[in-house]
């Protein structure tokens, strides 16, 4: 028996099938997921599934098992629908809403006219209680089919989406009825075709996919983005296909973060600005198709393009839905688990594969080589060795030794693109300083003796170095007290828009620990602050410089990563970490600087260099600067400024004579009132060697004090002028370690100096 013309009947219905369960089971037959719907008498919003865990059966058939419970819970009720989409063998429908408007008749015939030579497409039909058409295809295995909704009368229900089936009741007091000779047990459901899915696709990019269940114009309830064709990757891991998806999933996510962080809804004025951060994610997953291009232009070149064109309309229709009653429903819920704390999830998409088979795949790889070297990306330094796009560096120092007033000269510098202190800005940009320590004419203050003492016009600099008016608010992350864990504030979104919007390419925060609420001596919480803190850096496609505290007995530690507090969880966030100690005693004595002098001297050491090799050390003296702001009756202020220093080497005022001599005394060896011992100088000044430590040829030939001249040895053991050997000492008749030049590395090799 059929069922076609099943509203022709008293009342709309069918008698021969009046049983809603036998109804549902022809369905089932059919592999239709069609459940219990409400009726209009019921419910104001009808056209939706009266089944609470309908979210969850989306992706397959149910088992048989829970289709005879369901029904038989619902053997009275008339009202039904189908859930489209993988559950329902990747079945879709296209909505027709041919009473309200003459463009969806012409958008069909259209395609019709082009591809299908105006002739109609068998496949399963219905008219609505309504007055329209809804068609059924299946899409093929491995595509998706988006939920759509446009203004031109046409409708796509697919992934997630839910259409009402015959015998249901319109609220007009019709039912739905299947064409004669086209319901789903006289015809199959035909295979969409390639140029069908291509213009759905296309009405996608018009109007953007509806964000997740759709149940008519109606109900128009929105939960999730709706899955666009199944999403492919190239060999590196980058979307090539399904970018459109992609694209929608980011723009969710973006003003959904928003909308459940912000207070109210930014101005249109950021607009732009959120979005290209958002931007800068979505184009971190994918790639272009076009060759020999940046990819950013690739994507806007493309046809269709998937670029910031595209983007920034969907982003824009987002973010007119931030009052929607669902919209607002849906930020309620607590963001998912994510990489990083607070950080939200992508909203999950269907690609049609089950978990079974994606375990059997083999993960993409690429060969590393060839190569091509020449087109190698150039690392995006903005001051080599020291600060890098999109990284973190992160300066540990102790109180007091100059590191704010080492970052302020930095910023200047930066600002101009000027060398200064041996560091060599790329090009000028930008500075945002947070300095949570010191108010703004402080900082104020320091950045004019600063800029006068590098022979800098202040004038230059104007809009080039930008302070925050409240800097104690700058605050990116809470420890919950409770659940122990870091949360992130709504601020992070908006410091990455403000340093998107004013195109700054380098911050520095002032002092690291008081940006997130917590123990800086925590491994777990320093760890994620600073994580939140390269998220910043990644997302606003700036250098990021983090100030931080050394651990409480760090003297003694310069250029060593650990001695950073926080149980050196920013060593692994980090990539450029660099410490600044205060001259020590011993450091002091080398240099002939008096011990009462030595703490005007600090030294700046790079610890750590993912991305270039450590460089040598700096020194600066702390010298004071008068302001001319005095008025009369009081003084000018006295404001610290650091210059670079270079001090006193170990051997100034020493020839290479001198050096000479030394270096044949020591491969001599030692000598008695007898001659030549067969006993050879030792690199070591411990109490077993030190009447053989070669130090005291040094103190003795060159005048120089026991600190100098461990000094020396280490630094000529370094550079290979001298090197340890294994001898039998004839006194002691046993192996031991002694010393001696290497010929070819020695100072006074070159043949304008006589050997003696």
């Amino acid at each position: 028996m059929t069922i076609s013309g099943s509203g022709s009947g008293a009342n709309g219905f069918d008698p021969d099938f009046a049983d809603p369960p036998q109804w549902a089971a022809m369905y089932r037959a059919h592999r239709f997921q069609v459940v219990p719907a409400w009726s209009p008498d019921e419910h104001k919003q009808w056209k939706r599934p009266k089944l609470k865990e309908w979210r969850e059966i989306q992706n397959e058939l149910i088992p048989q098992a829970d289709f005879d419970r369901i029904w038989a819970q619902n053997a009275t009720r008339r009202n039904m629908g189908l859930i489209t989409g993988p559950c329902s063998d990747n079945q879709f429908i296209i909505d027709l809403d041919t009473q309200k408007t003459t463009s969806a008749n012409e958008w069909w015939n259209g395609l019709l006219a082009v591809h299908n030579n105006n002739l109609p497409i068998e496949t399963v039909e219905q008219r609505t209680g309504g007055g329209g058409r809804q068609l059924l295809f299946r899409a093929p295995a491995g595509v998706v089919v988006p939920t759509c909704k446009t203004a031109r009368g046409v409708d796509i229900r697919g992934h997630g989406g839910f259409a009402m089936l015959p015998p249901s009741m319109h609220e007009s007091g019709r039912a739905y009825e299947w064409l004669p000779g086209q319901a789903p047990d006289e015809i199959d459901v035909a295979l969409a075709p390639a140029w069908l899915l291509e213009a759905i696709a296309e009405l996608v990019r018009e109007h953007g996919g509806a964000a997740g269940q759709s149940f008519g114009r109606e109900g128009g309830f929105t939960a999730r983005p709706a899955v666009d064709p199944a999403i492919a990757l190239d060999a590196f891991g980058n979307v090539v296909d399904g970018r459109e998806q992609v694209m929608r999933d980011v723009v969710w996510h973006a003003v959904l973060e928003l909308r459940r962080t912000a207070p109210m809804r930014p101005h249109e004025d950021r607009w732009p600005a959120l979005a290209e951060a958002a931007y800068e994610e979505y184009e971190r997953k994918v790639d272009t198709r076009i060759s020999g291009v940046p990819k950013r232009e690739g994507l806007e070149r493309e046809n269709p393009p998937r670029g910031h064109t595209l983007f920034w309309q969907k982003f824009r229709a987002t973010m007119g839905r931030w009052d929607d009653a669902d919209f607002v429903e849906e930020a309620k819920k607590p963001a998912p688990e994510g990489d990083g704390p607070g950080r939200a999830s992508e909203p999950p998409r269907d690609t049609g594969v089950n978990n079974a088979e994606i375990d059997a795949r083999a993960i993409p790889l690429v060969s590393a080589f060839p190569i091509d070297e020449a087109h190698l990306p150039v690392r995006d330094w903005s001051v080599p060795g020291l600060l890098l796009k999109r990284n973190l560096t992160v300066l540990v120092a102790p109180p007091g030794s100059g590191k704010s007033l080492l970052t302020l000269q930095w910023s200047i510098a930066v600002a101009l693109g000027m060398e200064w202190g041996g560091w060599s800005p790329r090009k000028p940009e930008k500075v945002l300083i947070v300095n949570i320590e010191d108010d703004i004419d402080e900082m104020r203050r320091r950045l004019v003796a600063a800029a006068r003492t590098m022979g800098v016009d202040p004038a230059g600099l104007e809009g080039r170095i930008l302070l925050i008016d409240n800097p104690e608010s700058v605050v990116i992350a809470r420890t919950d007290s409770r659940t122990k864990t870091v949360i992130r504030t709504p601020l992070v979104e908006k410091l990455i828009a403000t340093i998107l919007a004013e195109d700054i390419g380098v911050v520095v925060a002032d002092p690291f620990a008081e940006t997130f609420e917590g123990d800086e001596n925590s491994n777990s919480e320093v760890k994620w602050a600073g994580i939140l803190w390269r998220e910043v850096a990644r997302r606003a496609r700036c250098c990021l410089l983090l100030v931080h505290h050394t651990k409480k007995y760090a003297g003694g530690m310069a250029g060593e990563a650990d001695a950073s507090r926080g149980g050196g969880a920013l060593i692994g966030t980090a990539r450029i970490m660099s410490t600044l100690f205060m001259m020590t005693e011993d450091e002091a004595s080398a240099m002939n600087v008096p011990p009462e002098d030595r703490t005007r001297y600090v030294r700046f050491d790079d610890a750590k260099a993912n991305q270039s090799r450590l460089g040598v050390v700096r020194w600066f003296e702390k010298q004071t600067v008068m302001l001319n702001n005095g008025n009369g009756f009081l003084p000018g202020d006295e404001v610290g400024v650091l210059v670079p220093w270079n001090p006193p080497g170990a051997l100034d005022g020493v020839s290479m004579h001198d050096l000479g001599r030394v270096l044949d005394a020591i491969d001599r060896g030692i000598i008695n009132e007898n001659g030549p011992t067969g006993q050879f100088y030792s690199a070591s000044g411990t109490a077993d060697e030190k009447s053989r430590w070669a130090g005291r040829v040094m103190m003795d030939l060159l005048g120089c004090s026991s600190v100098v001249a461990r000094s020396l040895i280490k630094d000529w053991l370094k550079n290979e002028v001298l090197e340890t050997f294994d001898y039998l000492d004839p006194a002691q008749r046993r192996s031991r370690k002694g010393v001696k030049s290497v010929p070819k590395n020695r100072p006074d090799a070159a043949p304008q100096y006589e050997r003696m």
